[in-house]
């Protein structure tokens, strides 16, 4: 396991280090936060973030290796970190509770489905 990254009280626990050129990635929004925030679903601010990020984000039925916590807010550098660092999964400071996940290489639509659901 690599060394657990602090980033404003959350952790980054990463399995290995990223390799320099990582395959495109794109992601999948996984349920969807109560409040807005700043007067707009936390799913909207998060696919703004992974805009800036060049993310796509994965229609139904398509594979995504970054799962993302839509009820989460992230910060947009966060969100740029995530989807550049493959094999890492992102945890809640106040109880460490995993709230995104960047999948290896080599995941599968099984296991990619398995984490989905250990998110929500």
């Amino acid at each position: 396991m690599g060394q657990d990254q602090g980033h404003k009280g959350a952790t980054i626990a990463a399995a290995a280090p990223a390799a320099n050129a990582p395959a495109p990635v794109a992601a999948r929004l996984l349920g969807e936060g109560p409040v807005p925030v700043w007067s707009m679903p936390s799913s909207e601010l998060l696919r703004r973030a992974l805009t800036r990020a060049k993310v796509p984000v994965a229609g139904a039925g398509e594979s995504a290796a970054l799962l993302l916590r839509a009820d989460h807010v992230y910060d947009a550098a966060l969100v740029g970190q995530m989807a550049r660092s493959p094999g890492t999964l992102l945890l809640r400071p106040e109880d460490r509770r995993p709230v995104a996940a960047h999948l290896p290489a080599g995941a599968g639509a099984t296991q990619a489905e398995a984490v989905a659901q250990a998110l929500l």
